[in-house]
């Protein structure tokens, strides 16, 4: 889509927020906007930020949050350019809060599931019983419990994804020169809360630092 077909679809979707102002609506007309000009190349990422940052305020689907947070990330770097200047380097712990964002509700939704898994098969079966029998009542509680288990390891397994991505997104934003794991350990402490995740963040930060002066060598 080009610029002015964007543009209306961007006021389409606000218009709607005249007839309905629900939480859950307004999440969902922002979070759109927010894709929309995301799978637009990003362009121009000052839309892509404002619309994440909105959407997050609202109600809105575990993985769509998590994805604008990516989202808001990626489009705070772009607007940053150079990752040499000083510009970028000022702004990296603004650029590293949507993604210490989302890795902190990722944290806070999974499960003891720390590897992605192969989903569960959901068994078909058939009854040519009555409707209300208690044989038929069980085979739909048996039907309904596979299908909700390969549901959370699908869920599971998307939130290991996202939880790689940020990490390696906060990894390869303070591996620029200078590093300042000061500044990142300050921020990361204040969003997660977790002293073991923010230790395993900065060692991962130090590790992909030292190998890559390496391979400058």
């Amino acid at each position: 889509m080009n610029k002015s077909e964007i543009e209306k679809l961007e006021i389409k979707y606000l218009n709607q927020l005249r007839e309905s102002k629900s939480p859950e609506e307004m999440g969902a007309v922002y979070t759109a906007i927010a894709f929309m000009y995301a799978n637009n190349r990003m362009q121009p990422p000052a839309k892509v930020i404002e619309y994440c940052e909105k959407a997050t305020q609202y109600p809105i689907g575990l993985t769509e949050a998590c994805q604008l947070y990516l989202y808001w990330g990626e489009a705070l770097e772009m607007s940053y350019g150079d990752t040499a200047s000083r510009g970028f380097i000022a702004a990296r712990q603004e650029i590293a809060r949507p993604y210490l964002l989302g890795l902190k509700l990722v944290l806070d939704n999974q499960t003891s599931q720390q590897e992605e898994q192969e989903p569960p098969a959901v068994s078909k079966y058939r009854y040519d019983g009555l409707p209300d029998s208690e044989e038929h009542h069980e085979l739909q509680r048996q039907h309904e419990k596979e299908v909700a288990k390969r549901e959370e390891v699908v869920l599971q397994n998307k939130l290991i994804r996202f939880r790689r991505e940020f990490i390696s997104k906060c990894v390869a934003l303070y591996s620029h020169q200078p590093p300042n794991l000061d500044e990142l350990r300050r921020i990361a402490t204040k969003i997660l809360n977790d002293d073991e995740i923010v230790k395993n963040l900065l060692t991962k930060v130090e590790t992909f630092t030292k190998n890559k002066g390496n391979e400058l060598l």
